[in-house]
């Protein structure tokens, strides 16, 4: 059903990812894309922020348990920290003169 939450499904990619990162951390964590796919288009190299509740965390253990509570055709490829958030909408951010 694409990437995006919607309101008449929960078939989505962030809502499967919201739901597994809810069950692994026992509160909600809002998963950002990118980008946005429609339904029946790929999101191969989509990228996605989310904030983890405090804590010091392996980044390859939430991979592995997070990919195993996900269906088989969505998988988190890769975790890297991210920079602080500083921009105005809470996101990294950097500006072109």
């Amino acid at each position: 059903k694409g990437w995006q939450l919607q309101a008449n499904t929960n078939e989505t990619i962030q809502s499967k990812l919201e739901s597994a990162l809810l069950r692994k951390f026992q509160e909600k964590i809002r998963v950002v894309g990118a980008s946005r796919t429609d339904t029946g288009v790929h999101a191969r190299g989509q990228v996605a922020h989310f904030d983890l509740p405090p804590g010091e965390y392996h980044l390859d253990r939430i991979q592995h348990n997070v990919n195993r509570m996900l269906p088989d055709d969505i998988r988190l490829l890769e975790l890297e920290p991210a920079p602080p958030a500083d921009g105005p909408n809470g996101l990294p951010w950097s500006s072109m003169h």
